[in-house]
């Protein structure tokens, strides 16, 4: 215990040197620098008709096999550099797309909300849109991989949204099953897009709505960690609706359960790192000043306090804090705070 009460002392000494001297200098860290994150380039949007149409031209007017013409028009098309994620290229195309397990699902959430919307408009009963929700998010967690960006290129990140919002306040719960659906569908690069257009918004209620829920804490923080990795956009965002506030709050009432401290601790590093290399400035220095002024330095020493005193405590929960501190660390006054626990 001493000797990491001791490295901790010095790691952050040793970042109160740096940004005494450094203090406007935001590092740019790239995705795999910076929590494995793989780094997704942006890619050209073609439909599955596009997709479908080369591969007749390649039969009608080229005479190729149908395994000949769907190999050209993969080829082509990622020379093109499109994005063919979510593209059926195994001859079925557009015809069968309805077909689709997922899209079924996602057929399925967008009648209930309709149905919700005529039927129950002042009293929605919620219960068909959350068997829903459930059927789309197993079909995206236990399907092909594919399945995830055929779900995001028919409308499941929306669907999801419209139909949380629709229910949220009678029905808090159904924003769990929302969320664990987003997990999976946040790993598209293109579905993080969509989900900017009121994604975070509906975290941050789940958060609200439901507190005291380690669940839903759990997997608001780890959507936030992987929507605002490498997105300066949705990490301002995410602070322009006090996700700061709510994760402080969080912070100052732990979980026992080490992987949803582990995902809070996640939200809190990706908000207040500068990972994002298409913005020309970044806020993420003044995030981790936000973080400092709404009480997360001391609710993390509090934290590792705790757990220093706590036989049963795992060395991986003091390496989680720790780091997320030295996270917050990133000029003199957040320094100070956290060293001596001076607020200015």
């Amino acid at each position: 215990m001493l000797s990491l009460s001791l490295s901790l002392s010095l790691s952050l000494s040793l970042s109160l040197t740096h940004t005494h001297t450094h203090t406007h200098t935001h590092k740019r860290v790239t995705h795999t620098q910076k929590r494995g994150v793989r780094m997704v380039s942006k890619k050209v949007q073609i439909s599955q008709e596009a997709f479908d149409a080369v591969v007749k031209e390649n039969e009608e007017d080229f005479g190729m096999e149908l395994e000949e013409a769907l190999a050209d028009a993969i080829h082509t098309f990622q020379l093109q550099g499109a994005d063919l994620a979510g593209i059926i290229t195994d001859g079925r195309g557009a015809a069968n797309l309805n077909e689709h397990p997922v899209v079924q699902a996602i057929k399925l959430l967008e009648a209930a909300v309709t149905h919700t919307e005529v039927v129950n408009d002042d009293s929605p009963d919620g219960h068909a849109i959350v068997e829903a929700l459930n059927t789309l998010k197993q079909r995206c967690v236990d399907g092909p991989p594919q399945s995830i960006a055929i779900a995001g290129r028919n409308g499941a990140v929306e669907a999801i949204i419209n139909s949380s919002n629709l229910i949220k306040r009678k029905y808090p719960a159904v924003l769990g099953l929302a969320l664990e659906a987003f997990i999976s569908l946040l790993e598209d690069y293109s579905n993080r897009l969509k989900f900017s257009a009121g994604g975070p918004e509906l975290v941050v209620d789940a958060l609200l709505l439901n507190p005291g829920s380690v669940h839903v804490a759990g997997s608001a923080s780890a959507i936030i960690a992987i929507a605002t990795t490498g997105n300066e956009s949705l990490k301002q965002s995410f602070m322009d609706l006090k996700a700061d506030e709510a994760l402080v709050r969080l912070l100052q009432k732990p979980p026992k359960d080490l992987a949803s401290l582990q995902k809070i601790c996640d939200a809190v590093r990706s908000l207040v790192v500068a990972d994002d290399e298409s913005a020309v400035t970044s806020k993420a220095y003044s995030n981790a000043r936000k973080f400092c002024r709404a009480g997360a330095a001391e609710a993390i020493l509090k934290a590792i306090s705790e757990a220093l005193l706590d036989p049963s405590s795992s060395s991986s929960v003091l390496a989680t804090l720790c780091v997320t501190l030295k996270a917050l660390a990133v000029n003199v006054s957040n320094c100070l705070v956290v060293l001596f626990g001076f607020k200015k």
